[in-house]
């Protein structure tokens, strides 16, 4: 009956994605942060700057992504896209009134929003424009390579956008009812999707629809991002948990370094950065993970750009940035 419903609501599409992406993307978790931030010099002594500091009355922005360092865009409530450079300051993009989003993904000249009402935002050649298809919320959406995307939401629903452009239901395990916040393509035919209560679905096939499985992550609290090279994967979530694991998939615990929630992961290579309550900005480097920033408005998703260059994006309309 689930897949049916999502089936029903995604039968229209038009857009096609190739590359691959992951979108980093959660919801909720602790509380609103102060308006102060321990960047540069803070602890651990990352090269942060403030790009747009907390302002009350900003919408929140809720997720970052890009296909490089010169083509980074972030998104937010009231219809808000702005993309990021490190010369100048956010400039907003065209898109319709009246979304909702918490996650864009972005492949060289694709690009897709997604967010409440299963909004579907796609970028043309001078502005956003899409589509809300139901009740669902969308928290999260990759690219896979050769075309088509996956998208992840509320009630445990998984959709793809197919190479032929329609969306479609993904029939994911029965017990999966949580909201699923995050999802990263290893390859177009695996895929690893996680949400709540410590859920972590796990997609392969050489089509789509895959075919999901449920693993143990070892853990019962939320998870909220995933990132993925072709070798290795990071989970991170409440409580400053971060996962790691092989292609074997074996979960194992990394100690953080901090008890914030964290919402956001990503990294560029060498190294690995999760953000989170608090303006908590935690680095993975040499197989070790510090304390890089602290303090100041929540930061819910983060993207590394590539030499050591990220981004992230936060609530009150919260913007850093990490120079090379």
């Amino acid at each position: 009956m689930r897949a049916f419903l999502i089936a029903s609501l995604f039968a229209a599409g038009c857009y096609d994605v190739g590359a691959l992406g992951s979108s980093f993307v959660p919801d909720g978790g602790g509380g609103h942060g102060g308006t102060g931030f321990a960047g540069a010099g803070g602890t651990g002594g990352g090269n942060w700057d403030i790009v747009t500091g907390p302002s009350d009355g900003a919408p929140a922005l809720r997720g970052v992504f890009g296909s490089g360092a010169g083509d980074v865009v972030a998104v937010g409530a009231s219809s808000t896209i702005v993309r990021l450079t490190a010369a100048n300051a956010p400039a907003p993009e065209s898109a319709p009134p009246g979304y909702n989003l918490r996650a864009v993904w972005i492949g060289g000249h694709d690009a897709l929003a997604v967010g409440d009402s299963e909004s579907v935002l796609v970028r043309g050649s001078a502005a956003w424009d899409g589509f809300s298809f139901g009740d669902l919320t969308l928290y999260a959406v990759a690219g896979l390579p050769g075309g088509g995307a996956i998208a992840v939401g509320s009630g445990g629903s998984i959709v793809h956008q197919s190479a032929a452009m329609a969306w479609e239901a993904e029939p994911t395990p029965d017990a999966v009812f949580v909201a699923l916040r995050s999802v990263a393509a290893r390859s177009a035919s695996d895929v690893i999707v996680v949400g709540d209560a410590g859920t972590v679905v796990h997609g392969t096939g050489a089509s789509v629809p895959l075919t999901w499985t449920q693993e143990n992550s070892g853990v019962d609290g939320d998870l909220f991002a995933t990132f993925t090279t072709a070798t290795e994967t990071w989970i991170v979530g409440a409580g400053g948990v971060i996962l790691h694991a092989g292609t074997d998939d074996a979960w194992a615990v990394e100690p953080s370094g901090t008890g914030a929630d964290l919402f956001g992961v990503s990294g560029d290579g060498d190294s690995v950065w999760a953000v989170g309550a608090g303006g908590t900005i935690v680095r993975r480097h040499a197989g070790a993970w510090s304390v890089e920033a602290a303090g100041g408005a929540d930061l819910r998703a983060v993207f590394a750009a590539g030499g050591g260059e990220v981004w992230a994006v936060g609530d009150r309309g919260t913007v850093l940035h990490r120079r090379p």
